[in-house]
């Protein structure tokens, strides 16, 4: 499944709208909301609290070897 994003360009990173949020069923303030990696075809990339969808969550990840929170610039 993980293959359909592959070779594919990021073209923004942001937080879920409101709109996004009423299509999970997640009902977080917009401050809570989680981010969106939106890529060149429109598809999109979001953290969930898990499996079944039951709540959004954060991003991790590593640069040079060091763990990095990806959050929004305000």
């Amino acid at each position: 499944m993980t293959k359909m994003f592959v070779g594919k360009k990021i073209t923004a990173i942001r937080q879920m709208t409101v709109e996004e949020l009423d299509v999970q069923g997640w009902e977080v303030g917009r401050r809570s909301a989680p981010l969106v990696i939106v890529l060149d075809d429109g598809s999109k990339i979001f953290a969930s609290r898990d499996g079944e969808g039951n709540g959004p969550g954060v991003l991790f990840g590593e640069v040079d070897y060091e763990g990095v929170y990806v959050g929004v610039e305000s």
